[in-house]
C-alpha cells in the first residue's frame, strides 16, 4: 500500500467519523427537542421566557464550539492534502531518479562496449 493510498484511507475514515458524529448529534438534538416540547407544555409564560433566554445562550455557545470544530477540521483536511501532495511528489521524484539512474547505467554500458 502506498503512502498516498494510506493517506486517502485515513482521510476517508475521518470523513466517516465526522458523518457518524453528525448523525448522532442530529438524533440527540431531536430527542432534546421532544423533551423540551413536553416540558414546555407544563410551564407558565414567564417560565417559558426564562427557558428561551437560557436556550438562546446555550445555542450561541454550541454554535461557537461547532464553528471552532469545523475550522479545525478544515485545517486538518488542508494539512492532510498538503502531506498527500508532498508524498506523491516525493514518489514521482523517486521514480524520476530511478529512471535517470537506469539511463546512466545504460549510457555506461554503451560506452564500455
Amino acid at each position: 500500500m502506498t503512502n498516498a493510498t494510506s493517506a486517502t484511507l485515513v482521510e476517508n475514515q475521518a470523513i466517516a467519523e465526522v458523518s457518524a458524529a453528525e448523525k448522532a448529534g442530529e438524533k440527540k438534538g431531536a430527542e432534546a427537542a421532544e423533551k423540551l416540547i413536553k416540558k414546555e407544555k407544563k410551564m407558565t409564560s414567564s417560565q417559558k421566557e426564562a427557558e428561551m433566554v437560557q436556550l438562546k445562550k446555550k445555542l450561541e455557545k454550541t454554535s461557537t464550539k461547532v464553528s471552532a470544530i469545523i475550522q479545525h477540521f478544515s485545517k486538518v483536511h488542508e494539512q492532510i492534502n498538503e502531506l498527500k501532495n508532498e508524498m506523491i511528489q516525493q514518489q514521482q521524484e523517486g521514480q524520476d531518479r530511478g529512471e535517470d539512474q537506469d539511463e546512466e547505467q545504460e549510457d555506461q554500458k554503451v560506452q564500455l562496449s
